[in-house]
């Protein structure tokens, strides 16, 4: 898919619209999934317009969802895979963290094009089926290999990540922002941060738009043992990640891991 372009408007006009209603949103609007997760209406109604206007365009598209269980044909051209709002829990909260994620996946379900559109930030970010990487609408560089760790290396981290990871070892700084799409870009986007590490409680949605932006920015993206992503092994999984996740520069993955202990 080598134009995007009408991906990344729509995605722009969904984030500008639950903007403006998270402005209005009161913190007891938010409700609860069976996993304990936050949810609001804004997150179904994002996801029902991006479905809609998507299958509006490629009716025989696959669409994985968060909110909705949707029916997955094999061998279709295209797989949009959605979370309409990552960082569902920020937003409700009234925070800005937080981001619409769109990953494309090609028939044999690899990603071959993304975005992650944080509104409230101002940060559209985009990688499409070329290779063309772009911030904000503008060529984006991609980023420079990683020699050594000091402690100005930052090290983006998702919000579980004290209980599964003993991170005292890492000489830098640690950011937290509640999206794992958002902060599992920024190696690719943001010069300090050399590597992202999400774990293991990560699903498709939350990772598929990020995926493709990381490899068009020439970025590692994988488990932690080494092991790809093989999005035909989650849709068995019913879409889980099966286990933690690191996103990282040009050279930064064997020094962060030789750093960072699983517990």
């Amino acid at each position: 898919m080598r134009d995007i372009r009408w991906l990344v408007a729509l995605v722009r006009e969904a984030g500008l619209e639950a903007a403006r209603r998270q402005r209005r949103l009161d913190f007891a609007d938010r409700a609860f999934k069976a996993d304990g997760s936050v949810i609001t209406e804004v997150d179904r109604d994002t996801e029902d317009v991006l479905c809609e206007r998507i299958l509006a365009r490629f009716p025989e598209a696959n669409l994985v969802t968060e909110e909705r269980v949707r029916g997955f044909v094999e061998g279709r051209e295209w797989t949009f895979v959605i979370d309409p709002i990552d960082g569902t829990d920020s937003f409700s909260q009234g925070l800005p963290t937080w981001a619409v994620s769109v990953g494309v996946l090609d028939a044999g379900l690899q990603p071959v094009a993304g975005i992650v559109y944080a509104p409230r930030l101002g940060l559209m970010l985009s990688a499409d089926g070329a290779g063309r990487l772009r911030r904000n609408g503008r060529p984006a560089p991609t980023p420079e290999p990683v020699e050594a760790l000091s402690g100005l290396s930052g090290l983006a981290i998702s919000s579980r990540a004290h209980r599964g990871f003993d991170l005292h070892r890492f000489p830098g700084k640690l950011r937290g922002h509640g999206s794992a799409a958002l902060h599992l870009v920024y190696p690719a986007m943001f010069g300090g941060i050399v590597a992202a590490l999400q774990d293991a409680g990560a699903n498709a949605w939350d990772i598929a738009g990020a995926h493709a932006i990381c490899l068009a920015a020439g970025c590692s993206f994988g488990y932690l043992d080494g092991r790809p992503i093989d999005y035909r092994r989650l849709r068995s999984s019913t879409w889980r990640v099966e286990g933690p996740l690191l996103a990282a520069k040009p050279g930064a993955a064997p020094l962060v891991l030789a750093c960072v202990t699983p517990m």
